[in-house]
């Protein structure tokens, strides 16, 4: 909507007396010969629809302030309300009235309604947020993945700090850091679902209906119960328990806590919650009661 004004005082009064509709003006500053200035109403502002305006040579652009001036945390989108005289966030994955609070983990964004697998930021216990990648289509979705191994292309030969923080990429290949897991478990009791392929394509799977593992004083020790699935369990039981991975330690090459005299991360070239260097342990592609396996994939509900 445009119209004439005798000045720029003018023009802003115009879009003031045309709100809510009226967000800001285009003040055109050069006088027109018949001594009046255009003014240019607009229903967007610079601070809820900036990439609709277009610099244009001659003008002031002014906006209404209005309380989207600050805008919505997180990367939401502000709404401004000019009627009760405030505004409304549309959060991208997270919730609060300014977007300020992050999901706790993929199971509480799936149940939200986010359904893409992906990349997410989420925060388990309020001590800070964190990314991670979410599995939304498997076995009903909403699994926060802490350990991808695709042909093992990514060396999982790390030392202790590596293994604490995570290391990979999230797309791909990587481990999320023993550090985040413990904060995604110690809050509930939660499921762990691992799937496998072996190189020749054969597929399997393994649940633990309740699985966390300690903090770093106890260094990281796993706890897992209430296998169900088609890979076999090789986590709490096998043929032989020197394998058995329950209620060990996690080790590296600089950090030994397994049970044997050797450092059996040093001796398989990977980290893991080894016992007496078990030959169960899926950050070196093998699971005794499946075989050698191509992909993994570890996460958590």
């Amino acid at each position: 909507m445009t119209t004439k004004v005798t000045d720029k005082m003018a023009c802003i009064f115009a879009c003031t007396k045309s709100r809510p509709w009226c967000g800001s003006v285009n003040f055109k500053i050069q006088r027109e010969n018949d001594g009046l200035h255009i003014c240019e109403l607009l229903s967007t502002d610079m601070y809820t629809k900036l990439s609709y305006l277009k610099p244009a040579q001659g003008f002031a652009h002014l906006s209404i302030k209005n309380k989207c001036e600050n805008p919505c945390l997180n990367n939401g989108l502000c709404s401004p309300d000019y009627d009760n005289d405030e505004y409304h966030c549309v959060c991208n994955a997270t919730k609060g009235k300014d977007c300020e609070i992050f999901y706790s983990d993929c199971s509480e964004l799936r149940s939200a309604g986010y359904t893409a697998d992906g990349v997410y930021q989420i925060d388990p216990d309020g001590k800070g947020s964190f990314p991670v990648y979410c599995d939304m289509t498997t076995d009903g979705g909403g699994w926060t993945v802490f350990q991808r191994l695709d042909n093992k292309l990514v060396s999982f030969n790390h030392g202790w700090q590596d293994y604490k923080t995570g290391f990979g990429n999230l797309n791909g290949e990587s481990w999320l850091g023993l550090e985040k897991i413990y904060r995604l478990t110690k809050r509930q009791v939660t499921k762990l679902r691992i799937d496998l392929e072996a190189p020749t394509g054969n597929k399997g799977y393994a649940v633990y209906s309740s699985f966390s593992i300690s903090d770093e004083t106890d260094f990281y020790r796993l706890s897992a119960s209430g296998y169900s699935g088609t890979a076999g369990d090789s986590l709490t039981t096998s043929s032989n328990s020197a394998w058995i991975a329950n209620n060990m330690r996690f080790t590296t090459f600089d950090r030994d806590n397994d049970a044997c005299s050797c450092n059996c991360a040093q001796q398989r070239g990977d980290g893991w919650w080894y016992k007496w260097c078990s030959i169960s342990n899926l950050n070196g592609k093998v699971w005794s009661t499946f075989g050698q396996i191509f992909r993994t994939e570890m996460k958590l509900k």
